[in-house]
C-alpha cells in the first residue's frame, strides 16, 4: 500500500511539473549582436546572428525581437523565425497566438496560426492604445479604431473622427476574442467577427463595458445594453 501511495505521489508530482513546463514562458537570451531562443522540443537554441535588438518580449510560446528596421517572431510550436521587414517597431503586446507591434502610424500583427505578419492599411493616424486578447488585436489611434479580424486575416478600420470635422474626441475600448467595442460620449461602435461588420448604437455616457465570448454588456448610469453576437441584436434593461 505504501509503495502504491509513493508511486501515486511521484506520478502526481511529475504531472504537475510537466504542466508547469508546458505553461512556462519561452526562454529568450539577448546579447549585443545575437538573439537566442531555447526551443524545448528541439532541445536546442535557435539563433539570430548579427542582430542588434532595440527591444524584445516573450509570452508563453512566442518570442519577439526588433531593431530599427525589422521585427522577428519565433514560435516554439513551429520552430521558426518569421520576419517583418521594413517595420520600425517601438513596442509590442502579446498573447498566446498574437504579437502586435506598432510604429507611430502603422500597426502589424503576427498571427501564429496563419504563420504570417499582417500590416494595417495606410494611412492611419498616431497610434496610442494597443489592445490584445487570445483571439484578436486592436488599436485606438487619434482618429480610428483599427481591429484585426482573425477569420479574414485583415485589418478593419472605423473612423472615430466625427463627420470629417477634423475634431477628435476621447474614446475608450474593450477587446474580446470575437468582439471589439469602443465608445465616446454619445455612441458605441462594435466590430463583430461573426458578421465581419461594424455595428453602431447611440448610447450616451457609457461608464464601462464587459466582454464575454459572444456578447458584450455596456453600462450607463441607468441601463445595461447587451449585444448578442449569436442573435446579432441589442437588448436593454434597467440597471439594478
Amino acid at each position: 500500500m505504501k509503495t502504491k501511495r509513493t508511486i501515486f505521489a511521484l506520478t502526481l508530482v511529475a504531472l504537475m511539473f510537466s504542466a508547469l513546463v508546458a505553461s512556462a514562458e519561452v526562454q529568450l537570451f539577448v546579447s549585443k549582436n545575437t538573439v537566442k531562443v531555447y526551443d524545448p522540443e528541439l532541445k536546442n537554441y535557435s539563433v539570430l546572428n548579427d542582430f542588434h535588438a532595440n527591444g524584445w518580449k516573450t509570452h508563453n510560446y512566442l518570442a519577439l525581437v526588433w531593431d530599427a528596421n525589422d521585427a522577428w517572431a519565433y514560435d516554439i510550436r513551429t520552430h521558426e523565425w518569421l520576419p517583418l521587414n521594413g517595420f520600425a517597431a517601438v513596442n509590442t503586446v502579446m498573447s498566446d497566438n498574437y504579437a502586435m507591434v506598432w510604429e507611430p502610424t502603422r500597426v502589424a500583427i503576427f498571427d501564429a496560426k496563419a504563420r504570417k505578419w499582417i500590416v494595417s492599411p495606410e494611412p492611419i493616424t498616431t497610434v496610442r492604445s494597443p489592445l490584445i486578447s487570445r483571439g484578436m488585436g486592436a488599436m485606438l489611434t487619434d482618429a480610428e479604431f483599427v481591429v484585426f479580424d482573425p477569420v479574414l486575416h485583415e485589418w478593419k478600420a472605423f473612423e472615430t473622427e466625427r463627420a470629417g470635422s477634423g475634431e477628435t474626441f476621447d474614446w475608450d475600448a474593450v477587446l474580446g476574442d470575437r468582439l471589439a467595442v469602443c465608445w465616446d460620449d454619445t455612441k458605441v461602435v462594435l466590430y463583430d467577427t461573426t458578421l465581419h461588420q461594424w455595428q453602431e448604437k447611440e448610447i450616451a455616457k457609457v461608464q464601462a463595458a464587459l466582454m464575454d465570448e459572444y456578447s458584450v454588456k455596456v453600462f450607463t448610469a441607468d441601463n445595461v445594453y447587451l449585444y448578442d453576437a449569436m442573435k446579432h441584436r441589442w437588448s436593454v434593461k434597467e440597471r439594478q
